[in-house]
């Protein structure tokens, strides 16, 4: 609402759009504090209105939750919005009061039930397949557990974190051997933090554990130790933050208690342990693909990409100048297609400025990464800015060990009053998403169409500046982008195939 909208079919996500993240360029570091992530930029998640005790984002994209009845949700996509029956979700077998929830090593999953001091393990399909006892030290009854959090440590075992609401303590007990591991767990030592650990998360960055308080109505950065390195006030809008995770490049999820998923970004690129970041071509003996050849041309800017790094030749006053780049892609990526568009701002005494939109492939997936570019001073330097990152599909092609393979589909432009226009299709897909990238925000997800047919090209005739063609090896089908109409005219138009 309020911004152009692909049509024909309109979906407000592409099958496996499951992320939309931001950061800027700046290189990767641990501090031991919060300030890597930015507070003040935290939104809701929309299509997330379920009441969630606690979350935990799988290595498929899928956000697990638990509510307090009993029930266990899967989210596949943190853009979409949600079904008309709502997202799916099963009964936990045995029910009970589900408070905290982790993964442990082997991507099963552990779920605390406040109010009979045990765990219930689950494979990664939600079955019940194990019950972990605790030790008879825990206090029973009343106000019971909450928060759960695996920790590991350097020698590779690990420990289980438990936020006790009663006793404002949290527990640290020792993590099940096994699926098979029946006896009470045993209680290693106690952290008394004076408040309620309402939910935990490890991050394995920094080696610290991220907790949400509820007396405080805080964030607090510990050590493995318990002692307090940083904390932060919940985002300004929530309410009774419960659960926290993280998304898969490291910003941070708040679950509400009265409904809702919070999304904290990070200030800068960011490991996690959701999606583990190894080459499949490594991991099968292929050899890695060859990286493809492209090249660049806007508005005084030419250029070309090789490997990762981005050359760029600058005329300035008859002289050309050539720098050079190395580009933020995600981990173990390779740059699939390159477009540079040039952003002329409406004040036509204000230097331009140039999108560069990539397709990444990498180990998790495909993606749509945005980068700024501007010539600052004189003589002019080139400055580069990561504008943010759209993930358009979990899970790296299974031929990965072709040398070459077609560019993906990619094309951006710019409008008077609406910044500028992406649209893009990864490979294998049958649908195009389109993406819109304000000049001071991050980038928006407009919408997506399915095609019916997978998507090799795509173009956009000059007399018709507001219509797509998405191409495909035997059909074509024209998409209409239409201008913002009045709120509440709710107008759609089909596009011809």
């Amino acid at each position: 609402m309020g911004y152009p909208r692909l049509v024909k079919r309109l979906l407000t996500s592409l099958r496996g759009a499951t992320a939309l993240l931001a950061w800027s360029l700046l290189p990767p570091s641990a501090p031991a504090d919060l300030s890597a992530w930015d507070w003040d930029a935290a939104r809701a998640l929309v299509g997330i209105t379920d009441h969630l005790s606690a979350i935990h984002l799988t290595e498929d994209g899928t956000l697990i939750g638990l509510d307090d009845d009993g029930w266990v949700v899967r989210i596949p996509s943190l853009v979409a919005a949600a079904p008309s029956g709502g997202w799916p979700r099963s009964r936990l077998d045995g029910g009970g009061d589900l408070e905290g929830l982790c993964a442990t090593q082997n991507s099963d999953l552990l779920v605390l039930l406040e109010d009979r001091c045990e765990i219930l393990r689950l494979d990664s399909e939600g079955r019940r397949v194990g019950r972990h006892p605790l030790s008879a030290a825990i206090p029973r009854g009343g106000q019971g557990l909450e928060g759960l959090a695996r920790v590991p440590a350097a020698d590779g075992t690990s420990t289980l974190w438990l936020g006790h609401q009663g006793a404002r303590k949290v527990y640290v007990v020792q993590a099940p051997r096994s699926r098979e591991s029946s006896e009470p767990l045993e209680l290693l030592r106690t952290l008394d933090l004076g408040d309620e650990a309402r939910g935990m998360v490890f991050d394995p960055q920094s080696a610290t554990v991220l907790a949400v308080m509820d007396d405080s109505r805080e964030v607090w950065l510990l050590d493995t130790a318990g002692t307090i390195l940083d904390r932060r006030p919940w985002p300004k809008g929530t309410k009774d933050v419960e659960g926290i995770t993280f998304d898969p490049f490291g910003a941070l999820l708040l679950s509400l208690d009265g409904g809702g998923v919070w999304r904290v970004p990070p200030r800068q690129s960011r490991d996690s342990d959701a999606l583990r970041l190894s080459s499949p071509a490594t991991e099968h003996g292929q050899a890695s693909r060859l990286p493809l050849a492209l090249t660049l041309e806007a508005q005084g800017l030419t250029g070309r990409i090789e490997n990762t790094r981005l050359h760029l030749r600058v005329t300035e006053e008859g002289v050309e100048r050539k720098v050079e780049f190395p580009l933020a892609l995600t981990r173990g990526a390779r740059v699939q297609s390159a477009v540079l568009c040039a952003n002329q701002p409406s004040d036509s005494s204000a230097p331009p400025t140039w999108t560069l939109s990539l397709i990444e492939e990498g180990p998790a997936g495909h993606a749509l990464s945005l980068h700024k570019l501007t010539l600052i001073g004189i003589p002019k330097a080139v400055r580069l800015e990561r504008k943010g990152l759209v993930l358009l599909s979990h899970g790296a092609r299974e031929e990965a060990n072709e040398e070459a393979s077609a560019r993906a589909p990619l094309l951006s432009w710019a409008t008077a009053d609406q910044g500028v226009l992406i649209a893009a299709s990864h490979p294998g897909s049958h649908g195009v998403v389109l993406v819109r990238l304000p000049v001071e925000s991050e980038p928006q997800v407009i919408g997506a169409v399915e095609l019916g047919f997978e998507c090799t090209n795509l173009e956009r005739p000059s007399e018709q500046p507001f219509v797509l063609i998405a191409k495909g090896s035997k059909q074509r089908r024209l998409l209409s982008i239409h201008l913002p109409a009045p709120i509440g005219s709710g107008s759609e138009h089909e596009g011809d195939r």
